[in-house]
């Protein structure tokens, strides 16, 4: 039996009656109440609701602390607070070390290479992705492995290094199509476009639109259709097709 999602006026009201002394269950509920304003579309209010009530109850480590400060990573990357991401991030690898799970910590190395992107610090990032990739390879997690060399690709085109971040996306294509998940697919075919746009292969890129067309259509989703018009507009804009790409 699926549970009703709470508001965030009713996590908060559950959130006040907990006495801060169970802190576990203070943290689990901040947990919540943080993770519904980010999925309302407030990042900045999950990002300083959970910084202002940690340094309040300043409860000990604790696997609910864990688990919130992994989310203050994508939090503080989110409102453009990358050194705060990178300090969460450091924390949380300790805590889920002594608390987590080897996949738990993994995450959080993924995730250093996802923020150290949005620094543009793209070798600190390869590093981080592969120390990530390396991991979920071991394990056998096929669809991990798809993700995180979509992640290793946007580091190596932004290195310009277009030919080793092709091979990365189309390896992770492969995988994404044996697996059938078609969202993650649909990424993939975005990432490969702007990646063949970047290099200027734009004889290659024609091919890459037809197999992405009819999955964004069947995903529907606004903003995979938007980005794929956008994708479309600077193909035509290298081609030099300039009414193509206004409309």
């Amino acid at each position: 039996m699926m549970t009703e999602k709470r508001s965030i006026k009713e996590i908060m009201k559950a959130y006040s009656e907990v006495p801060d002394k169970d802190f576990r269950q203070k943290l689990k509920i901040l947990n919540e109440l943080s993770q519904t304003m980010f999925k309302e579309g407030n990042p900045l209010l999950a990002s300083e609701t959970v910084k202002a009530e940690l340094s309040r109850i300043e409860a000990p480590a604790c696997i609910e602390l864990a688990n919130i400060t992994h989310n203050m990573i994508k939090y503080s990357c989110v409102v453009g607070n990358y050194d705060s991401s990178i300090e969460y991030a450091l924390k949380a690898v300790v805590l889920f070390k002594e608390f987590g799970t080897a996949d738990d910590v993994n995450d959080v190395i993924g995730n250093i290479g996802g923020v150290y992107v949005y620094m543009g610090r793209f070798e600190e990032s390869l590093e981080y992705t592969d120390k990530a990739l390396e991991y979920v390879r071991i394990k056998g997690d096929d669809l991990a492995v798809a993700n995180f060399l979509n992640n290793k690709a946007v580091a190596l085109k932004s290195l310009e290094r277009f030919e080793e971040a092709v091979d990365c996306l189309i390896k992770a294509i492969e995988i994404k199509l044996s697996l059938g998940k078609k969202a993650d697919l649909c990424n993939s075919y975005f990432n490969l476009s702007e990646v063949l746009i970047s290099a200027e292969r734009y004889d290659e890129v024609p091919a890459i639109f037809k197999k992405t067309e009819p999955l964004v259509k069947e995903i529907e989703d606004p903003a995979g259709s938007a980005e794929f018009d956008f994708l479309k507009a600077q193909y035509y804009m290298g081609t030099g097709n300039y009414a193509k790409a206004l409309e």
